[in-house]
């Protein structure tokens, strides 16, 4: 078993503000079978004012975000802490987008 921590930032920087914007993003990891992830974060600056997470069809995590105030920077950043059993290979059948 081997532990990770896993960070992703994006960063958009406009030539001039914006007033507003309206955002999706797949940045989280989902535990499967392989990997159990024991923390997780997703920082959004400017705050949004709006944000629903859900999963999506094939069972990852879905981030709708929207920032209602003006702003030069938008920055998104995810940390994960993430469990990974290296000695169990996935299930593809398992997976909510297999066809036989």
């Amino acid at each position: 078993m081997t532990r990770y921590r896993v960070t992703h930032t994006t960063e958009y920087l406009y030539a001039a503000a914006v007033s507003q914007c309206q955002n999706e993003a797949h940045l989280l990891l989902r535990s499967t079978p392989c990997q159990q992830c024991e923390s997780e974060d997703l920082r959004i600056r400017p705050r949004p004012a709006l944000r629903h997470d859900r999963h999506d069809f094939f069972g990852n995590w879905a981030t709708y975000f929207a920032v209602h105030e003006p702003h030069d920077v938008l920055s998104v950043t995810a940390e994960s802490r993430v469990r990974v059993d290296a000695d169990s290979p996935p299930d593809v059948q398992a997976s909510p987008s297999w066809e036989a």
